[in-house]
């Protein structure tokens, strides 16, 4: 177990140890009023136990906590009210042990948050945290006492309590080990260890490892296992870093059987362009194995159908002599930018059903199989739990499937039963089978809603992502951090004094810059977390037609604890700097009370987010807002309400929210819900009945909470509004009866004739995209749809440059998948 807590009096404190990070939550019993009233923050200090200074009598390092976002974090500066420049989220104050060390500026800098993270831990050691609960006023100074340290009273800042907690990291576990990259270039720990991007010349060392945060390492080491005897089989889509290709041929050498899958969509020439159509990395993939020496091996399977799909794997199995059975897997490329760039995890499993699985789902992908003969494959190989097998542990699904959408609907079930949190990553949006169960988080498992955190890349690339994360926006018991950087300091003057130093990202990445986790926790502090992680994006694309992996484990607090303190250290590092930048006030929070129940209805009857429009037409309703079905015109269920009536006075401002920390036990409080979440861990009491709300359970209705075959008649019917499809897929070229694809073919073609050297070619550029996309979104969903989505958003994001060659080749596979 990872998990400890101690208090004294009404002041307690939970860690939830990773191998590299640990969790800290505070909490003061509300019923303490002596000790919340007047409650200036908290600050934290650690001492590393280590076996040798015991042992020898020496004293153990102390470093302390503060919050840097609060002040400035410079020696010799008096003590005075907290400002906004910051040097970092996080950072560990490692101070002399002298008199007046770092105690005086964590005590200036209290946190002022009931969780805090320590992100420099180390596997297998002991550490005693003692939180400290700070008082005073921060215009009168700091107290100190006789002896040096923080005095216990006085008019300025002071210790008011205080507990000490003693924790141990976990060691590696036998059977699941994760090891997480940084995935926060665009930090401030980064921009003083680079001070410039890869134009000013080559990182070194230290700047690449901390980048890595052992993922590297970690992948070497694994390949680094492999001898005479062994045998490492590969998937990948993308595999061009070379140390790792080249510790792969090493492992050859010695003796080991190397054989690798790779993705291989040959690009096409175009004689009049004289441009290539790049459908993959094959071409990179291609050039990695011919300097790695592996090209050529014959030990290379090319993965090659369906051509509108990828072969999206990122896994190696390790044989050993004996039998015995490891798998790398994860959402980590074998690219730098997959390990130095944005986030990415790799995950290792030692459990032998699972490992025998792969190794099945590998030998099927070395014949390149059609799409529906390997969607078939994948459905014997790892089906979803039947309803007698509702205490499963853990599964394996293996894409493409024929049966995609009960997938889907097996992770939107999960959601839809969380009884107290829910954590979701995603790279490129949230797709619409996932974004309504998203939306009722909970509510068939506490009855309530639970604590949801949505740590993504963007809104997405499509309306109904952007319309289903402002709907999410919207929900109190909802966060949601994006993906971002202090490019340049808001408002201040280049670093002095401790302003921002502007951040930069490694230039490593080019579509997805920060967030490429595909992370789905529920439950993830309670007795039964359940821990999903793999390569899928949990979208109909990565169930029906790429070949995928995604593994889901329940009741392993252990693994749960390593994915949960890693996904709050990404979380809470763009949350920041989202809240900076104003990102996350975009939106509008739902009012509590009676109003919150009419902003809840967010779905259209056909069961998915609503849009949000304004009138643009001439007349008394101009200007207008309304909401509508996100669907097209001819595809819609008829939904519209206007957002205000007409004639109505302007909704009362919502009123100013209690200051910290009494917001944090307000009911209608996000923050009181977090603060719930952790107050249940620290009671050690599991939730074993849901929160009553005249909402009744599964149990209650007779039927099982846990298995998927038992889900309502409701769900299945949402996803039949949707348009999602039960029936097998039959075949990548099959098209919706009654499908015109002139329009849409006559748009490409037209857009591909425009001149950019003209006057005006921008605006006609653009007209000609939108007419594109729109045509394309009114296609019934069908094999079609996707892939003709996924081209036309690639080819926009290269739009701006004014070369044709840069975006034609996305358009010019439009036409041929038209043709």
């Amino acid at each position: 177990m990872c998990r400890f807590a101690a208090a004294n009096g009404p002041l307690s404190v939970v860690a939830i140890c990773g191998c590299q990070a640990t969790l800290l939550s505070f909490d003061v019993d509300e019923t303490a009023g002596h000790l919340l009233d007047g409650l200036a923050g908290f600050a934290v200090s650690r001492t590393e136990e280590k076996k040798e200074e015991a042992l020898a009598g020496g004293e153990a390092e102390t470093v302390w906590f503060g919050d840097p976002r609060r002040g400035k974090w410079s020696e010799g500066e008096a003590a005075g009210t907290p400002t906004e420049e910051a040097v970092d989220e996080v950072e560990l104050l490692e101070e002399p042990r002298a008199l007046g060390g770092g105690w005086r500026r964590a005590l200036r800098c209290a946190i002022q948050e009931f969780k805090w993270g320590d992100y420099t831990t180390k596997p297998n050691s002991r550490y005693r945290y003692t939180l400290y609960a700070i008082h005073g006023d921060p215009q009168v100074g700091i107290d100190s006492s006789p002896s040096g340290g923080p005095a216990k009273r006085g008019p300025g800042l002071h210790v008011a309590a205080q507990v000490e907690l003693k924790v141990v990291t976990p060691a590696a576990d036998d059977d699941h080990q994760v090891f997480f990259n940084r995935g926060v270039a665009g930090s401030q720990r980064f921009a003083r260890l680079s001070m410039g991007t890869r134009e000013s010349g080559p990182r070194s060392s230290e700047q690449w490892q901390w980048l890595s945060n052992g993922l590297e390492e970690a992948l070497l080491g694994f390949i680094g296992r492999a001898h005479k005897g062994f045998e490492l089989r590969c998937a990948f889509y993308e595999a061009h870093y070379p140390p790792v290709m080249r510790a792969l041929a090493a492992a050859e050498r010695r003796g080991a059987s190397v054989q690798i899958v790779m993705d291989w969509k040959i690009a096409s020439w175009s004689e009049d362009k004289k441009v290539w159509s790049q459908r993959g990395p094959q071409h990179l993939n291609y050039w990695a194995l011919a300097e790695s020496g592996l090209l050529n091996s014959g030990r290379v399977f090319h993965r090659t159908r369906p051509l509108a799909a990828i072969s999206h794997n990122k896994f190696i199995i390790l044989t050993e002599p004996d039998g015995k059975l490891s798998v790398w897997t994860g959402s980590t490329n074998i690219t730098a930018g997959a390990i130095f760039g944005h986030s990415n995890v790799g995950h290792i499993i030692a459990r032998p059903e699972l490992c025998n699985k792969y190794v099945a789902y590998w030998e099927r992908l070395t014949q390149d199989p059609e799409k529906k003969d390997l969607a078939q494959f994948n459905e014997e190989l790892s089906p979803l739990p039947e309803e007698e097998e509702s205490k499963w542990t853990e599964l394996v699904f293996f894409s493409p499937r024929l049966r995609w959408a009960d997938a889907l609907s097996f992770m939107a079930q999960l959601i839809l039963k969380a009884r107290h949190s829910v954590a979701f990553t995603a790279a490129f949006g949230i797709s619409r089978e996932i974004s309504p169960a998203l939306l009722a988080a909970g509510s068939e498992g506490a009855g309530t809603p639970v604590p949801t955190y949505l740590l993504l890349e963007s809104q997405g690339n499509w309306q109904a992502s952007r319309d289903a994360v402002q709907a999410l926006q919207r929900k109190r018991n909802v966060r949601v951090a994006f993906g971002t950087h202090m490019e340049v300091p808001p408002g201040k003057p280049q670093p002095q004094g401790g302003a921002w130093i502007p951040e930069t990202l490694t230039g490593l990445n080019e579509h997805v810059r920060y967030v490429h986790t595909k992370i789905l926790l529920i439950d993830m502090f309670s007795d039964e977390p359940i821990v999903v992680s793999g390569s899928g994006n949990f979208s109909r694309a990565s169930m029906e037609s790429n070949d995928e992996n995604v593994v889901v484990v329940r009741g392993n607090t252990n693994l749960s604890d390593a994915y949960s303190v890693e996904f709050f250290r990404i979380f809470e590092h763009m949350r920041f700097r989202n809240h900076v930048q104003g990102i996350d006030k975009r939106v509008e929070v739902e009012p509590p009370g009676p109003q919150a129940d009419a902003l809840d209805e967010v779905m259209c009857r056909c069961g998915q987010a609503v849009a949000e429009r304004t009138v643009k037409k001439a007349g008394p309703n101009v200007g207008r807002r309304f909401r509508c079905c996100a669907n097209p015109q001819r595809l819609s269920c008829g939904f519209f309400a206007w957002i205000q009536p007409e004639n109505a006075q302007a909704a009362p401002k919502e009123e100013a929210q209690e200051p910290w920390p009494r917001c944090c036990y307000s009911s209608a409080s996000f923050l009181s819900l977090e603060r719930q979440l952790f107050k249940d861990l620290r009671n050690g009491a599991k939730s074993t009945e849901p929160s009553r709300s005249g909402v009744p359970t599964q149990e209650e209705e007779g039927s099982s909470g846990d298995s998927f075959a038992s889900a309502d008649d409701g769900l299945l019917e949402l996803w039949d509004l949707c348009g999602v499809s039960e029936g097998p897929v039959v075949s990548d070229v099959e098209q919706p009866e009654g499908l015109d694809l002139t329009e849409i073919r006559a748009a490409a073609t037209e857009m591909l004739g425009i001149n950019v050297k003209t006057k005006g070619s921008g605006k006609r550029l653009r007209e000609s995209r939108d007419r594109l996309i729109t045509c394309v979104r009114s296609m019934p969903d069908g094999p079609l749809r996707e892939p003709l989505l996924e081209r036309l958003h690639e080819m926009g994001s290269k739009l701006s440059a004014r070369s044709q060659a840069s975006w034609q080749p996305q358009l010019r596979q439009v036409v041929e998948m038209l043709s």
